[in-house]
């Protein structure tokens, strides 16, 4: 809550996103050279800029960087194919980063988006 106090508590994931056609509606998207952070300190009004945090180990690293498909209906993600043996938050966080590729024809982004200001 930065209108309270400059201190902010959090942790990112940082790498790269590789996108591969397979045919006309298949993807393979997998995540390569992924770095993590954990944070808990006053940062810059700018947080993008301040780059608060020290490196830590990511846990199931492996499972974040195998490859997932993606079947891609009139620009709507039909279904999404994750190994069955990924542990659950590997497996939400790989659904939320498919839902955020998804893309309607018609050109909205097809990400719903409110703005909340009172929570």
């Amino acid at each position: 809550m930065m209108g309270i106090s400059p201190m902010i508590s959090g942790g990112s994931i940082s790498g790269r996103l590789v996108v591969e056609p397979v045919d006309h509606n298949v993807i393979n998207v997998a995540l390569s050279g992924l770095t993590g952070k954990m944070f808990n300190e006053a940062v810059l009004e700018e947080f993008v800029k301040a780059n608060p945090g020290s490196d830590v180990p990511l846990m199931d690293e492996q499972h974040l960087e195998k490859p997932i498909q993606m079947k891609i209906v009139n620009g709507k993600i039909e279904s999404v194919a994750i190994s069955k043996t990924e542990p659950l938050w590997t497996a939400n966080f790989k659904r939320g980063l498919a839902s955020q590729l998804q893309m309607q024809r018609s050109g909205a982004s097809g990400v719903f988006h409110k703005e909340e200001l009172n929570s």
